[in-house]
């Protein structure tokens, strides 16, 4: 009997010292953190008193007594879990403060403009031949812009069209690189495509490239009807409501271009629609994957290698031009004006 009695004590103490939280929550490495305020035991769960928060107590999936007021993400700590946002200050959370203006991408879900943790791009010793570029690994001296062709200089052929900002100046990024030059109609979500194309493409300059196709092709916008079809009846929101409640039945077969790559194939379209599979069709994030899931098909493979390696934001526009997007337009001049868009989000956004 004294035996018995020892054990149901034993029961009764340990029930009482790692009782989880009322959702039983688990945490660690194959959970991700716990709830906001909560601590993750050494055991894997999440609760509130010292058995959680003391000894042993996880501060990379929760809080803990030592670290309460110390980060618990970001470099050199770790990724917060539960698919919440690391802070510019190294918290996790899910509030607008975590998740926007100066989120972590890499350590947590980032819904706004982000601070990237990765290393900037390499410092380039200044040229002594007056040769510029990727091919050259060198930037421009002072005050002077690198152009298209790779040669430094201060004339307009130097400084505009083409222009490569990230060696030398230009002549739409020597006041302020911040500042929309560019003609570009800005959309509060741009920061939310960059992150999560980068996230995927890693490398700034294939980034922006697509970033700056999709743009000329859509303005951003998921709910883009191609603009030579519309109507005073036939707008963005009529046609979009139309293919969602059923009302309009010939998405797939009509040709128009829509949403952010201006899908217009039968096939693509076909695919678009199966994909979304009842969500609204201009859904953002649908749209998003779906176009991952295109770029990652076997047939677009050297596309999606010449992004990966770009070595300028000219060379990954022009790939997205001619071996994605290939609008019947590809002049010189079709060439330059997406550049200066790539441009644009590369200088915002790198």
């Amino acid at each position: 009997m004294k035996l018995l009695n020892i054990i149901l004590a034993s029961t009764a103490l340990i029930s009482t010292s790692f009782a989880a939280p009322a959702v039983n929550e688990q945490c660690g490495p194959n959970y991700g953190s716990c709830s906001s305020g909560y601590c993750c035991s050494k055991y894997g769960y999440c609760g509130k008193t010292e058995a959680y928060c003391g000894t042993g107590c996880q501060s990379k999936f929760g809080i803990c007594n030592n670290t309460k007021d110390k980060p618990n993400c970001g470099p050199n700590i770790g990724k917060c879990g539960n698919n919440l946002c690391c802070s510019k200050y190294g918290y996790c959370g899910n509030t607008n403060n975590h998740c926007y203006n100066g989120c972590q991408y890499g350590y947590g879900k980032c819904l706004g403009g982000s601070q990237n943790p990765t290393p900037k791009e390499p410092d380039y010793p200044i040229s002594k031949n007056g040769r510029c570029g990727p091919d050259f690994g060198t930037k421009c001296g002072s005050g002077q812009c690198c152009s298209k062709y790779g040669h430094c200089g201060t004339t307009s052929e130097h400084c505009n069209a083409g222009c490569q900002s990230e060696f030398g100046v230009c002549n739409n990024s020597k006041n302020n690189n911040s500042k929309n030059n560019n003609d570009i109609d800005e959309v509060p979500y741009e920061a939310y495509i960059w992150n999560f194309l980068y996230e995927r493409i890693k490398n700034k300059y294939g980034t922006a490239g697509l970033m700056g196709n999709l743009y000329a092709e859509s303005k951003l916008r998921p709910n883009n009807l191609e603009d030579r079809y519309e109507t005073p009846t036939l707008t963005d929101e009529t046609y979009t409501k139309g293919v969602n409640d059923g009302t309009y039945d010939n998405f797939v077969g009509d040709k128009y271009g829509y949403g952010l790559a201006q899908w217009t194939n039968d096939q693509r379209k076909a695919n678009l629609l199966a994909f979304a599979n009842g969500t609204s069709i201009d859904d953002l994030e649908m749209q998003l994957d779906f176009l991952w899931n295109e770029l990652t098909d076997p047939y677009y493979s050297v596309f999606l290698g010449k992004l990966k390696n770009a070595k300028s934001v000219r060379d990954a526009s022009n790939a997205c031009i001619f071996d994605f997007e290939i609008p019947d337009d590809k002049s010189i001049t079709q060439q330059n004006n997406r550049a200066k868009h790539s441009q644009y989000f590369y200088d915002k956004y790198a």
